[in-house]
């Protein structure tokens, strides 16, 4: 029963506790509109910075959204740059190889060229 009657009364102290700070916050608005000084006439002094914080808040955004449009821009044009050089690569290494002279004779001879056993005459004109 004691401890019923303390657990009640405990409740009821942290009701009227509550109470009390809604009633003190309550004061000082009535307080503070008491003075002379309206809501209204406080949001019009700060609604210069809101507006501000506002377009800061806006800018930050657009300026991520860029940077990331950026990065992944750059991403993707390395990714062509490797793929480019790679390619680079592979032509270079084929153009090396069919310059040969043995790839040059494979290839006539599918050709039906073949090299001569006989150096050719080399003319001469007499003036």
């Amino acid at each position: 029963m004691k401890q019923n009657r303390f657990i009640q009364k405990k409740a009821e102290a942290k009701q009227v506790e509550r109470r009390r700070k809604r009633i003190r916050v309550l004061n000082g608005l009535y307080r503070f509109s008491d003075k002379g000084v309206s809501w209204l006439t406080v949001l019009e002094r700060n609604l210069v910075f809101a507006a501000f914080l506002t377009l800061m808040g806006i800018i930050y955004i657009w300026n991520t959204h860029r940077a990331e449009r950026h990065a992944r821009q750059a991403d993707a044009l390395s990714q062509q740059v490797r793929e480019l050089e790679s390619e680079y690569n592979t032509l270079n290494a084929n153009l090396a190889k069919n310059r040969r002279q043995s790839a040059i004779l494979e290839m006539a001879d599918s050709l039906g060229l073949h090299v001569p056993a006989v150096p050719p005459i080399k003319l001469e004109v007499k003036p």
